[in-house]
């Protein structure tokens, strides 16, 4: 994969920790690459056909959103702290220097966090009192979600 996009604990301490989830840059650049190839292609349409039609318009606008598409996954970097003084482990999305803010999870009401394979795929899930499960990262193949765990699983005293 393009640049480091393991997820890593960034910040330790007894009570508290802090995890970083970088921007999955080879999915983000694959996005890219097509988009600019169905630019490419429609431009080669256009020559072409000698002039510009309304339906080309389709093309060109699929072209940009795999681009949009693509530059927001490579620039989306995410953070997963907890903490024994708030009580809460809390999540938020940085896009562009935007800032999406996730709804904390109180640790009382988390049991044990493990890592869940889907597929060929891990994710971070977080195991509820009432046996419920909550997703805490999104499933990729990327390394670094049994050090999450074991982060989340120390700071519940486990």
């Amino acid at each position: 994969m393009l640049g480091d996009s393991q997820i890593r604990i960034i910040e330790q301490a007894p009570g508290h920790f802090v995890a970083c989830d970088p921007p999955y840059m080879l999915f983000g650049l694959m996005f890219v690459a097509c988009g600019v190839f169905v630019a490419a292609l429609m431009g080669f349409v256009t020559w072409k056909t000698g002039g510009w039609r309304m339906v080309y318009s389709v093309g060109y606008l699929a072209a940009v959103l795999l681009a949009l598409i693509g530059t927001g996954a490579a620039a989306l970097k995410g953070y997963i702290s907890g903490s024994t003084n708030s009580g809460q482990i809390a999540t938020y999305r940085e896009v562009f220097g935007t800032r999406f803010e996730g709804t904390p999870i109180f640790l009382r009401d988390v049991r044990l966090a493990r890592v869940e394979d889907v597929k060929n795929l891990h994710r971070v899930v977080l195991v509820m009192q009432d046996g419920q499960t909550v997703s805490l990262t999104s499933a990729t193949d990327r390394a670094g979600y049994d050090d999450l765990a074991q982060a989340i699983n120390k700071l519940l005293g486990h």
